[in-house]
């Protein structure tokens, strides 16, 4: 099988290696100038100490020895690095334990001429992936791929689509112009290496500085001449990463082409639109265990609950189902994706699954299958196989051996009590049906309603019809344009021109039609304020013909009052988490010590936010009773965050929790009080 490349992918290796050319010039230039300069330090700094047999002197000359020394090795350094993939959770089979999965992945590697896996290992994913360790010497010996496929993935495919995802992936390495797109990403690799991965070497030079005076006089003139050769470095990184991003997506392309070859167009689109999910899917049934921790719940198999999950979520979504599979369809997320801005992103490494879909179907090839079976129909001891990687899943879930849920007997979970016990979670906190996904996006918040004449007039109509449901949606994606238009005009997204309605535009154009979708933006908002207000008074009219206009009122004014200060709890978070990040730089103990001192402030009024959240009567049977008692624990007692000369990692992980803790009840408890008036609502329909 051959496969032509289309040009826009020869142009994007060109772009590339141009770029990678000029950087190893640069890069050239910048190691020898860093070997003249050491050689100098090195004369120099040794010169002085014969002279000048003196302790202080001899200090500043080695100094200034290892001062020449680090900024060589700063550019040599990633000669030394390697990129190693860890196997945790990964389980190796072979063809005597998989013998069906094996002659699939034989006929594959054989149609996509390229060599047959170093490994495979079994995942618990959605996904199938090619992996290897790298070095800098990957681009001189060759390296043998492994090939990883996800349970997960296994699950939700028929045979023949797995094995065009299976196609796809070794579709990167099938022809030698593929192969010249793995160098690349080698050399990128290696560029991503030598800039960022810095901790140990900064690690080591702060620990050098500590040791003498003179040591961090020269060694400060180092750090500043390699945080120069840093900006070189970076802004041409961003140069080659630019081209590189382009050439990915190419590549991306040319292995979907190899997938349908081997596969077939239809095989290929089928299950990589339904990847997406399959996913969200798999991590609902996940998470679901997870969140009712306290109850000692274990699936009895996993992926039997996956499949329910798949049924129940398309049921919500009115996906056609087919051989027991959802069919997701390109128009699926039309209801909710309502932009009419579209330009390429030039820094994905992967086109849009709606670009792919749209190209494959395009080739038009058919593969004829006589009987294709759900892909799980191939594991041998299927049951062993998800034990194992159930256990794996879910050991983080059973290791007390003390507190609460130490003595609580595992509770094996049937997919049929699974997906019933997950129905009643969804549905307390889903929205009634009858509201046709309205106040998704809408909040029935009517501000100074006793100025409102609510025995007005009152419009003939029926309210959450698909239309009206769409206006929000069209608000949210206008709004999101908006913002998206900006960034373009301040140049924050690196794109002269794009599309928006089907009309190309150049960035110079932004100011005029950010005028006119400003406008449309007032327009709409005022329509949807209007439709608000409009079901507010119906309801009112309700309540009050059904003796519940006290009830209704109380209600809304609970959520108007919560709603003034929902925005100021989540500035409170933005902030928290903000001067938290400022841990992720490399500090000295001085620089920690001093941080925490005053972030002291911000802990006490987090632990007075929790508690006054936690207070809040509805939260009562909502909250898991060991994610409360953690929180308790935390607010009940002062945590020391750094000690000496090294953090707590243990007590940070708790603070961390805590924040995050944050933003989450702000929310539920939002959501709690918009339900109670939509419960209301429901009940007057």
């Amino acid at each position: 099988m051959h496969i032509q490349t289309s040009p826009a992918f020869q142009r994007s290796v060109k772009k590339t290696l141009t770029s990678i050319l000029v950087f190893v010039i640069v890069y050239m230039l910048l190691l020898i100038a860093a070997i003249g300069l050491t050689i100098a330090l090195t004369y120099f700094g040794i010169h002085l100490i014969i002279e000048i047999p003196n302790l202080y002197i001899i200090l500043f000359g080695a100094g200034l020895i290892f001062a020449g020394l680090t900024i060589l090795f700063f550019l040599i350094k990633f000669i030394f690095s390697k990129n190693q993939n860890h196997t945790e959770g990964m389980f190796e089979i072979t063809a005597d334990m998989q013998p069906e999965l094996f002659q699939m992945i034989h006929e594959v590697v054989q149609e996509a001429g390229t060599d047959f896996p170093k490994k495979v290992f079994l995942t618990q994913e959605v996904n199938a992936s090619v992996f290897y360790n790298s070095s800098f010497w990957s681009m001189i010996i060759p390296v043998r791929k492994n090939l990883q496929i996800g349970m997960g993935l296994i699950n939700v495919l028929s045979k023949q689509e797995l094995k065009a995802i299976i196609a796809h992936e070794f579709g990167h390495f099938s022809q030698r112009s593929m192969k010249l797109g793995s160098y690349v990403y080698h050399v990128n690799q290696v560029i991503f290496n030598m800039l960022y991965n810095n901790e140990s070497f900064d690690r080591t030079i702060n620990r050098v500085t500590g040791w003498s005076n003179s040591l961090v006089i020269t060694l400060w003139g180092a750090i500043y001449a390699i945080r120069g050769i840093q900006w070189i470095l970076k802004k041409l990184y961003n140069f080659i990463n630019k081209n590189y991003m382009a050439l990915s997506r190419e590549m991306e392309f040319h292995a979907d082409e190899v997938a349908a070859h081997i596969a077939g167009s239809e095989a290929f689109s089928s299950s990589l639109m339904r990847l997406d999910f399959a996913d969200h899917a798999f991590n609902e049934a996940v998470q679901f265990y997870f969140n009712r921790s306290s109850e000692s719940l274990f699936p009895d198999d996993i992926y039997a609950d996956h499949q329910n999950m798949l049924r129940f979520l398309a049921k919500k979504n009115s996906y056609e189902m087919k051989d027991g599979m959802p069919m997701i369809d390109l128009d699926s997320n039309l209801k909710y994706d309502k932009s009419k801005l579209n330009f390429e992103n030039q820094w994905a490494s992967h086109p849009s699954t709606a670009d792919r879909v749209k190209k494959v179907r395009q080739l038009n090839i058919v593969k004829a299958v006589e009987e294709d079976s759900p892909a799980m129909d191939m594991i041998k001891d299927k049951d062993k196989v998800i034990s194992e990687i159930s256990d794996f899943l879910f050991k983080n879930l059973f290791l007390e051996d003390e507190g609460p849920n130490a003595n609580i007997p595992i509770v094996k979970l049937g997919a049929d009590e699974f997906i019933h016990k997950y129905e009643l979670a969804f549905n307390k906190r889903s929205f009634d049906k009858v509201f046709n996904e309205y106040y998704n996006l809408v909040t029935p918040v009517i501000s100074d309603y006793e100025k409102i004449d609510l025995d007005g007039n009152i419009p003939e109509r029926s309210y959450f019809s698909d239309e009206d449901t769409e206006l929000s949606y069209e608000l949210q994606a206008l709004r999101q344009d908006i913002g998206t238009l900006k960034s373009i005009q301040a140049k924050e997204i690196g794109v002269k021109t794009f599309d928006y309605d089907g009309i190309k535009f150049h960035r110079k154009a932004i100011p005029e039609l950010l005028e006119r979708l400003k406008k449309e933006e007032v327009s709409k908002a005022a329509e949807l304020d209007e439709l608000n207000m409009q079901i507010f008074k119906h309801f009112h009219h309700l309540a009050k013909s059904k003796n519940m206009e006290q009830e209704f009122l109380e209600a809304h004014l609970q959520l108007a009052a919560y709603d003034k200060i929902y925005e100021d709890q989540m500035n409170f978070y933005y902030e928290l988490n903000n001067k938290f990040s400022y841990l992720n730089q490399v500090l000295d103990y001085n620089q920690i010590e001093t941080f925490f001192i005053e972030f002291k402030v911000l802990e006490l009024r987090l632990k007075k936010e929790l508690k006054e959240l936690l207070e809040y009567p509805g939260f009562e049977n909502e909250l898991d009773k060991k994610y409360v008692e953690n929180l308790k624990k935390y607010m009940d007692k002062e945590w020391k965050y750094f000690m000496v000369s090294a953090y707590v990692d243990e007590n940070i992980m708790i603070l961390r929790e805590a924040m995050e803790a944050l933003p989450y009840l702000i929310y539920q408890r939002y959501f709690l009080q918009k339900k109670k008036i939509l419960a209301i609502q429901a009940d007057l329909m």
